[in-house]
């Protein structure tokens, strides 16, 4: 319950949780609520079983989560580096040296 506050934040706009759908959006990978990122739901997903494995004392289910949390966190930073990236590559290509 507190990685997910962390995860999340105050608002779902910010931290990793609002990253996640900003660049959801932008990659085609948002849910069916076309709204929420694919990552996010796998994360709150793994979160939950990651949770309940901890609550029945299961250690080896517990550390699969964490690899499954830790996989969307890559695949939305993943998407935040190629987003930014491309924008630098456009400023450069465009003279913009200040910009990029």
């Amino acid at each position: 319950d507190e990685g997910w506050a962390f995860f999340h934040g105050a608002a779902g706009s910010c931290g990793p949780y609002g990253t996640g759908n900003k660049r959801g959006g932008n990659f085609g990978t948002l849910g069916a609520d076309g709204e929420t990122a694919l990552a996010n739901e796998a994360i709150l997903g793994a979160m939950i079983a990651g949770r309940d494995a901890l609550l029945r004392g299961n250690a080896a289910a517990a550390a699969s989560a964490v690899t499954l949390v830790k996989r969307g966190v890559v695949i939305t930073y993943s998407q935040a580096v190629m987003r930014y990236a491309s924008k630098v590559e456009d400023d450069l290509a465009g003279g913009d040296m200040a910009k990029a």
